[in-house]
């Protein structure tokens, strides 16, 4: 299953992704009673290979479940440099939490009892087993590897090793040319977003918040009509 996703392979930055992950958060979740952390290696490449929107949906789906089942403390998320190669590099993202944690048992089989719907497993809570699911899919398809250590009571870590491979020069370049193309039309715009998904809401939020854009999300057209009263967007 998890082939039939589809995976764009551009050059991303993982500090874009991490600012904009912390942005995202600083509004959304302003009445939690847990910090936030995050640490990006440095030797990290600035730029690598991969899907920009799959890496995001990976660690908030991580990030999503870790903060459900952390009623205080701590969530941080890490990505680090394991291996540098001569054509890629292996990375490490890990979502570490202080909450309820898991039995071994549990921790054995979490993704599997996720993957079938299984409702006796007291961490499924608000579709957190969804997005561990959707999680799984994801490094399956980047051919990565997932897993997850847990103790009752002391918390859980989702650990994640995949393979990027390194940007070229021109590789590079070329997103660099398209970022100045991009400023001549896009900051400033006013535009008009509708999705029923909230994970698709949060995406196109991602994509957009880099351009300087003014951005109005809605849940559906009732509400993009409504939205549209009185309003004039540059683009719905």
């Amino acid at each position: 299953e998890a082939g039939k996703l589809e995976l764009s392979n551009a050059p991303i930055q993982f500090a874009e992704i991490v600012d904009q992950i912390k942005n995202s958060y600083k509004s959304s979740h302003r009445d939690i009673e847990i910090s936030l952390h995050f640490e990006l290696d440095e030797k990290v490449p600035k730029y690598v290979l991969s899907d920009d929107i799959r890496i995001y949906q990976i660690i908030t789906n991580l990030m999503n479940n870790s903060i459900k089942f952390t009623p205080s403390g701590s969530v941080t998320t890490s990505i680090e440099l394991l291996e540098d190669r001569k054509d890629d590099v292996l990375l490490r993202i890990a979502v570490k939490d202080t909450g309820r944690g898991m039995t071994h048992e549990q921790a054995d089989t979490v993704f599997e009892e996720y993957k079938q719907n299984t409702l006796d497993d007291n961490r499924i809570h608000k579709g957190a087993g969804l997005g561990l699911s959707i999680v799984k899919r994801l490094v399956d398809a980047m051919e990565g590897t997932i897993a997850v250590r847990s103790e009752v009571g002391a918390g859980t870590v989702f650990t994640i090793e995949v393979p990027f491979e390194k940007a070229s020069a021109a590789q590079i370049s070329s997103v660099a040319e398209v970022q100045e193309e991009d400023k001549d039309y896009i900051p400033g715009s006013s535009i008009l977003a509708a999705d029923d998904n909230h994970m698709n809401r949060r995406i196109v939020a991602h994509i957009l918040k880099k351009k300087e854009v003014e951005l109005v999300l809605v849940k559906d057209g009732v509400e993009a009509l409504e939205a549209m009263q009185g309003r004039q967007f540059d683009l719905v």
